[in-house]
């Protein structure tokens, strides 16, 4: 058996039958955009996602970096807050996305609009490497890949949650897989290569904490329910592949390692002086805003498909239905069943390693969506995540656990993706008589079922800009007249994100 390889995706010609690789990606692309930032591109960029408050202050923190790089203000301790010091750990500090939203800047755009650009630009690699990831090494078609990306980048849930842009940190995930899994890859053949690589997906991984700490850290509980489950059912691979050079595979993953943990170092400085003023929070806190079994099926009450019955079957938890409505879609949910299912029940078992990696790696991405959602919901006064906060460092910081559900649905698209190169030739040699046009209208079923009908873009650009706003604003420069010293309620207030 040779060691891993990527899955080679098909060769096409340079004549004109071969541009549909790219055309019909980008197509896509631009209509899936269109759709999720709707909002905003047909207000003429006037609407902003999110309400008033929570928007403005985000705006805030993102100009408070963009000052501390000219040279203007101390980084963990944003004006606004003034006189208290070290309050940027109050909230996610969005560093990486500083990357974007200065250049914007010093190009011209002002706050408001600077932020607004910040996801719409954040979803174009988002989605290519979405699309590059499953191609590569899930061996998908181009319409899987295709509809995966669509499924990743434009899902229901982070639609419903685009107010807080925190949450569009998951747009830096794709790139970690596809780097990290391109070290795994060719550590054997081009190590240096390699490391570079992981390097880079280390130190990528590590900065999405001091950015969106949610994301961030179920994403790495996510990787810590996978990684055992697909060497268990990889192994004959995985140990083929670590035997060829050990040496190799232990830089790498030192590598990586020293990357993660440096890049991490920003995270400790900003939230340090945090914890040691709030402490961590009180597991009642987290049981308020868990879903429960029947918010499996909860994404929001204005989804195009299931809206109607979330109304009548979801109790009205208005006190804290923003942080309940954001569960993986139905048809999602079917679809990585049926993936988990034909990779279980495969018989004989695959001797390929390519073969055997993919089905590991299916049985571990459901594991991650099963889990993630069993792990944080409740029953009663009960949880499972109550472990987490005992035993799981960062847990206690978690307020709202059904966040889990928009790194799921990275999992849930790789598992469906791999689910569908793995299941063709197992169907076609037993005719089963599954016509892959089935398959694919499942898949754009799936990705229609992600669009919401929800009013998510509350803020006015223009209203704000004109003065209107500015009695509540946070934005530095424009603050009310009388803002000072915080109280800890306000502090606290901010901390809610």
């Amino acid at each position: 058996m040779r060691h891993f390889e990527p899955q080679a995706p098909p060769r096409h010609s340079s004549g004109s039958g071969g541009g549909y690789v790219f055309l019909i990606p980008a197509a896509a692309y631009l209509v899936g955009g269109a759709v999720f930032f709707r909002w905003q591109l047909f207000s003429g960029f006037d609407l902003l996602s999110g309400n008033s408050g929570d928007t403005r202050f985000i705006i805030a923190i993102h100009e408070h970096l963009f000052q501390v790089l000219h040279g203007r203000g101390t980084l963990l301790s944003p004006q606004f807050f003034y006189d208290t010091p070290g309050t940027l750990g109050y909230s996610d500090a969005f560093i990486l996305n500083e990357a974007l939203y200065a250049p914007l800047r010093l190009l011209g755009a002002e706050p408001f609009l600077a932020l607004e650009l910040v996801p719409m630009l954040l979803s174009a690699p988002a989605y290519l490497f979405t699309f590059l990831f499953l191609r590569r090494f899930g061996g998908a078609s181009v319409a899987v890949a295709t509809a995966g990306a669509l499924l990743f980048t434009f899902p229901n849930n982070l639609y419903v949650k685009s107010g807080q842009v925190q949450h569009f940190v998951a747009y830096y995930l794709p790139i970690v897989l596809y780097c990290a899994t391109s070290a795994i890859a060719n550590v054997h053949r081009a190590s240096v290569r390699s490391c570079f690589l992981g390097a880079a997906a280390g130190s990528l991984y590590g900065l999405c904490f001091s950015t969106g700490y949610y994301i961030s850290w179920f994403f790495g509980i996510a990787l810590m329910v996978f990684a055992p489950i697909f060497i268990w059912q990889g192994w004959p691979a995985v140990r083929n592949w670590w035997q060829v050079n050990p040496r190799s595979v232990l830089v790498l993953a030192s590598t990586f390692a020293a990357s993660f943990i440096v890049a991490l170092i920003p995270f400790v400085l900003i939230y340090l002086p945090a914890m040691r003023n709030i402490g961590p929070r009180s597991f009642a806190e987290y049981l308020f805003y868990a879903p429960q079994f029947i918010d499996a099926i909860n994404v929001g009450p204005s989804n195009i498909f299931w809206g109607r019955l979330v109304r009548h079957l979801v109790p009205d938890r208005p006190e804290a239905s923003g942080e309940l409505s954001i569960a993986i879609t139905p048809l999602v949910w079917v679809l990585v069943g049926a993936a988990a299912l034909i990779a279980a029940a495969q018989r004989p078992l695959p001797t390929d390693s390519s073969a055997v990696m993919r089905r590991a790696a299916v049985l571990g991405c459901a594991a991650v969506c099963a889990g993630l959602f069993l792990v944080t919901i409740k029953v009663g006064s009960l949880s499972l995540f109550r472990i987490f906060y005992a035993l799981v460092p960062g847990a206690a910081a978690i307020r709202a656990g059904c966040r889990a559900m928009i790194v799921a649905n990275l999992f849930a698209v790789i598992a469906i993706a791999l689910g569908c190169a793995g299941a063709r030739p197992l169907l076609s040699r037993r005719r089963f008589g599954f016509p892959a046009s089935l398959g694919l209208a499942l898949l754009v079923l799936a990705v229609v079922e992600q669009i919401n009908f929800a009013p998510t873009a509350q803020l006015s650009r223009a209203f704000d800009i004109a003065g209107a706003g500015c009695r509540h604003s946070t934005i530095p420069g424009r603050f009310p007249a009388g803002a000072g010293r915080p109280s800890g309620g306000s502090l606290r207030r901010a901390n809610q994100n």
